[in-house]
C-alpha cells in the first residue's frame, strides 16, 4: 500500500473527490449501515488510504456535488435582485441587472456542462472555475464604480449571494483550503470596494439621523431629541 494519509484529512484538503480515493485499509464498520456514534466513526475515518487506488464511479458521482452551490446561486441570486428592484427602482438598476444576467448564465453553464454525456476533464474543469472566480472577484468592484450610494449596499448583497455560493463551490471541489482563503480574501475585497463607493471602509450603511437628533441635547432632552 501507498501511504496517503488520513482518509478525512483527505477529505478535508481535497473537497467532494476524495471520496473516490480507496479506503481498504480502513475497518470495515465504517461502511456498516448499522448505528454508531458519530464521533467513533469520525475517529475512524482518520485510518491510512491508499490514494493510488481510486473507484471510479464514485469518482465521477462525487463531482456532481458541486451543482449544490450551482443550483443555490441560481434560485439566490435572482431573488435578491427582486429585493433590490423592489427597493430602488430603476436607480442604478443596468449594473446589478446585468450582474444577475452574467450570473444566471454561469450557472446554467455549470448545470449543462455537469449534466453532458462527455467524459469529464479536469483541466476544463479548473478553466470554468477560474472563469467563475473571476467574475466573482470582479463583480463587487465593478458595482462599487456603477452603483449610486444609497443603493450600494443592497446592490452589493446581490453580490454577496454569488460569493456565498463560490465559497461552497470551492471548498466541495477543492478542499477546506479552498474555502477558507476565499471566504477571509472576501473582507478586504468588500473593504475595497466600499471605499470605492463611498469613500469610507463602511460595512453597511450610515444611520440616518434626524436634523433635530444630532444635536446635542441636555438631559433630559427637550421633546423634540
Amino acid at each position: 500500500m501507498a501511504g496517503g494519509g488520513s482518509f478525512l484529512v483527505a477529505l478535508l484538503r481535497r473537497g467532494a473527490p476524495a471520496i473516490a480515493t480507496a479506503t481498504s485499509e480502513l475497518p470495515a464498520e465504517i461502511a456498516d449501515p448499522a448505528p454508531m456514534h458519530a464521533l467513533r466513526r469520525i475517529a475512524r475515518m482518520s485510518g491510512p488510504i491508499d490514494p493510488t487506488e481510486r473507484d471510479g464511479l464514485l469518482l465521477r458521482a462525487t463531482r456532481y456535488v458541486v451543482l449544490i452551490p450551482l443550483a443555490y446561486r441560481l434560485l439566490a441570486v435572482p431573488g435578491q435582485f427582486g429585493v433590490y428592484v423592489l427597493g430602488h427602482g430603476t436607480a442604478g438598476l443596468l449594473p446589478v441587472g446585468v450582474f444577475t444576467l452574467l450570473s444566471v448564465a454561469l450557472n446554467v453553464a455549470g448545470l449543462r456542462w455537469m449534466f453532458r454525456s462527455a467524459p469529464f476533464r479536469g483541466r476544463n474543469a479548473g478553466k470554468l472555475l477560474a472563469v467563475d472566480l473571476t467574475f466573482t472577484v470582479l463583480s463587487p468592484l465593478v458595482i462599487a464604480a456603477t452603483v449610486p450610494t444609497p443603493g450600494y449596499f443592497d446592490a452589493l448583497a446581490v453580490t454577496s449571494v454569488h460569493l456565498y455560493g463560490e465559497i461552497g463551490l470551492l471548498t466541495l471541489a477543492l478542499g477546506l483550503p479552498s474555502g477558507v482563503v476565499s471566504g477571509l480574501l472576501s473582507f478586504p475585497l468588500r473593504m475595497l470596494a466600499n471605499r470605492l463607493n463611498t469613500g469610507g471602509f463602511e460595512v453597511g450603511p450610515r444611520s440616518r439621523r434626524t436634523p433635530s437628533c444630532s444635536r446635542s441635547c441636555s438631559w433630559p432632552p427637550p421633546r423634540w431629541c
